[in-house]
């Protein structure tokens, strides 16, 4: 799960570098999406151009150059959980790029409201709600003493436990 939080944190930074424009920042998570699927990825020469262009000194920086080995520990994982964490970074990345496209852009836009509800609980699932699910199956797979709960249900509680917490983030963010 700390290799899954690193991995995230990583596609997050670059989804964030402000140095680097928009179309870069889009390009740079679907190579890190491509290279999670297959090792052939160009992602690391935006890394490094990423790494250069960023404050040298910040821990994410450090964390980019050293994003290299974080893929190499998860290139080890066991096949389960190597799906569980690609499917949760696949789904963080594409909820981070709805964010670069939908909600800020180059520049910082007015309020921007989704469509729908179902808008609203398809954005929240991607940016929290698959970590919530993500969490619940890790722990029921690898702590015995939860092997026994619902594997029905106890996802769904993570998934709605993460929109949640996404939602009271965007009502915050309002003002």
């Amino acid at each position: 799960m700390g290799l899954a939080y690193l991995l995230a944190r990583a596609a997050d930074t670059l989804a964030d570098l402000p140095s680097v424009n928009l179309p870069d920042r889009l390009l740079a998570l679907d190579y890190f999406r491509r290279r999670l699927r297959e090792k052939d990825s160009p992602l690391f020469k935006y890394i490094a151009d990423a790494c250069r262009a960023g404050d040298a000194g910040s821990s994410e920086i450090i964390l980019l150059r050293r994003l290299s080995d974080c893929l190499q520990r998860y290139d080890g994982l066991e096949n389960g959980d190597r799906e569980k964490v690609s499917r949760l970074l696949m789904t963080l990345t594409q909820g981070m790029m709805t964010d670069l496209t939908v909600f800020h852009g180059e520049n910082p836009r007015p309020v921007v409201a989704l469509k729908t509800r179902r808008d609203l609980e398809s954005y929240t699932y991607s940016v929290a709600g698959c970590v919530g699910k993500f969490w619940t199956e890790m722990v029921m797979a690898h702590r015995p003493s939860c092997s026994h709960w619902d594997p029905e249900a106890m996802p769904q509680m993570g998934i709605r436990f993460g929109q949640g917490l996404q939602m009271t983030n965007i009502l915050r963010d309002l003002p």
